[in-house]
């Protein structure tokens, strides 16, 4: 009985000392979890790096030199100095720098409004179906959307020809004065036609998506 009963218990032991060993061996390994882990978490980061390269190259280095010139001064003779704010301070009171903000200002708070409005104005109606031949119209209001802007560019520059665009040919025609668009006066609001003529478009085919 005595030795029966050690038998059983030198068993029970050994159990008890090998199940420690068994359970770490079923385990899965740490080291390994961690690397797929690292795996996991660094792809999103490659497939963002080509976007990040390009962003920082053209972004942000033009713009932190910027930064780093604004505190320098060209001589034409002595070559560059280090000026600190002076140049900041040279800018804030300038008069033709507070001329532009306000131009800027106005230029946001008409243009913005009116583009909005013409855009959900559009959308409104060719939603609706309302229209006859809605596809040709919207092959119309897509036309700004797909032309290059450096045509848009040549094509609005005849358009506000002071000497043979069609507004100033119109204007001879009848004996007036040709209109000038690029004076001070008008200027703002040229511009402010052509990009509403280019963006409306754009802001209309967000206001439609579904």
């Amino acid at each position: 009985m005595i030795e029966a009963s050690a038998a059983v218990n030198g068993n029970y032991n050994g159990g008890a000392d090998a199940s420690p060993d068994r359970t770490m061996a079923a385990s899965p390994k740490p080291p390994l979890r961690k690397r797929r882990r690292f795996r996991v978490s660094i792809v999103p980061y490659l497939f963002l790096a080509p976007f990040l390269l390009v962003f920082a190259a053209f972004l942000v280095a033009p713009l932190v030199y910027a930064l780093y010139t604004s505190v320098f001064r060209d001589m034409l003779v002595g070559g560059r100095r280090f000026v600190g704010f002076a140049n900041y301070l040279r800018v804030a009171v300038d008069s033709d720098f507070w001329g532009g903000v306000s131009n800027l200002l106005f230029f946001g708070a008409t243009q913005v409004p009116i583009m909005l409005s013409l855009a959900l104005t559009l959308a409104i109606v060719l939603d609706r179906g309302a229209l006859h031949a809605r596809g040709l119209f919207r092959l119309g209001f897509f036309i700004p959307y797909a032309v290059p802007s450096v045509v848009a560019a040549l094509v609005w520059g005849y358009i506000y020809g002071p000497a043979f665009g069609p507004f100033s040919q119109l204007a001879r025609g009848l004996g007036l004065p040709p209109p000038d668009f690029l004076s001070d006066r008008t200027m703002l609001f040229s511009l402010a036609n052509i990009v509403t003529w280019e963006f409306t478009v754009t802001t209309w085919s967000y206001t439609t998506r579904r």
